[in-house]
């Protein structure tokens, strides 16, 4: 959705005041004016193709992709907006020497204390936010660069794994395992992988499935800390160039498409921790919101009733374990559920699994993306809003189940 179309909408639904005010408070906010500004200087951040050119050594892995979007005509605008062609290049694991960690997020720094943007999910706008994190800090590393000093020992090897939530763990975070793995095959080092702290469950528990024992894992506190090699795989999904101001104003979400080839590689290595006689026989599932306080459906208890007589189970991924939730979505045959992040476990469902994700007002394609990257069977369902929830028409959603059939 472009900027026009933006500004329309705001206007029709909230009026001409709320649409200046918060137009104001973005391209005028003096936190994103100071970012801006320091990011096109001292702190300008290192794209992925700079990288290539300034680690101390580079090993490729995965391979080449592509992928080709085409959204039905009914879909609303924000899907159309992304349709294309797209390449992915091979992805590469890069060793940078003498880093420093930064923030409470684990934002890595190279020399001269410029953010490499793959340790920020590949991000400009994100890179910007975690400088943010700590303003005092940033602002006088921008007037001193000499302050970008650590009084602890430096870890000798290194790798940040820094996305919070859930679907950014699983679509971000997770395919740069197999760079870190062909890392240790050719150097033969086990680097750590440094977290911000807290370090859910969820994290620990993937990364034990693939192969990283906890106590490779280094809750980062947030202190300034120095690398001497710092391993950086790069991210499989479009790097986003967007400084915060003008990602407000473009809202461009390519960023949020995963590399084929990425997402099969986890779920092929996810499952072969497996045994197969513990997966869960195939079967129908609704991912219930009823653990979350928003975008939850308030006729929840008529939805339930009649996907129970169409062979479907009530799911809240979120009350069970990370190895649990793999089971139950790896042999899923449809998944019914409202926009949200457990929706991520669409990176284990089968290839012939048909996927209807439920809106309400608030509408983003991120699982859509995952969902064609994957080549899976997706229809959205877009509802009556009722507030932050969401109001299901029954008979309708019925029908979207039939079709996807």
């Amino acid at each position: 959705m472009g900027i026009i179309d933006q500004a329309s909408s705001k206007w029709q639904k909230d009026g001409a005041l709320p649409l200046i005010r918060d137009g104001a408070s973005v391209v005028l906010s003096p936190k994103n004016i100071l970012l801006s500004l320091g990011t096109r200087g001292r702190f300008n951040p290192i794209c992925r193709s700079e990288l290539r050119n300034i680690c101390d050594k580079i090993y490729n892995y995965g391979s080449d992709d592509k992928i080709h979007l085409e959204s039905p005509s009914h879909y609303p605008d924000i899907f159309h907006d992304l349709d294309g062609k797209y390449n992915f290049h091979q992805p590469y694991v890069a060793e940078v020497n003498d880093c420093i960690i930064y923030g409470p997020e684990a934002l890595g720094l190279a020399k001269q204390g410029r953010p490499i943007m793959d340790t920020a999910q590949g991000r400009r706008d994100s890179t910007e936010g975690r400088l943010w994190r700590t303003p005092r800090n940033t602002i006088r590393k921008l007037i001193f660069p000499s302050s970008l000093r650590s009084s602890k020992d430096s870890i000798e090897f290194a790798c940040l794994l820094t996305s919070g939530h859930f679907p950014h763990w699983i679509v971000n975070e997770l395919p740069r395992i197999q760079g870190l793995e062909r890392y240790q095959a050719v150097s033969n080092v086990e680097p750590n992988l440094v977290l911000p702290t807290p370090v859910q469950d969820y994290k620990k528990q993937s990364l034990e499935l693939l192969g990283v024992s906890e106590d490779r894992i280094i809750e980062w506190d947030g202190v300034i800390q120095g690398v001497d090699r710092l391993i950086v795989p790069t991210i499989q999904t479009p790097e986003l160039k967007n400084s915060t101001i003008k990602q407000k104003i473009e809202y461009d979400l390519h960023y949020k498409l995963p590399s084929p080839s990425g997402c099969e590689w986890v779920r092929n290595q996810l499952l072969e921790t497996v045994r197969r006689d513990e997966l869960e026989e195939s079967r129908r599932l609704f991912v219930s919101r009823q653990d979350v306080e928003s975008r939850n459906i308030v006729n929840r208890a008529a939805v339930i009733e009649t996907l129970e007589q169409m062979g479907f189970e009530t799911v809240v991924p979120g009350n069970h374990s990370f190895e649990k939730q793999l089971k139950l979505f790896s042999n899923a045959d449809v998944v019914v559920g409202a926009h949200g992040g457990a929706l991520a476990n669409l990176m284990f469902v089968p290839r012939s699994a048909r996927i209807v994700e439920i809106f309400g007002d608030k509408i983003k394609p991120t699982f859509y993306l995952l969902a064609k990257s994957r080549g899976l069977n997706y229809e959205p369902m877009f509802c009556e809003s009722v507030g932050e929830d969401i109001r299901v028409d029954v008979t309708e959603l019925v029908s979207k189940i039939d079709s996807s059939t």
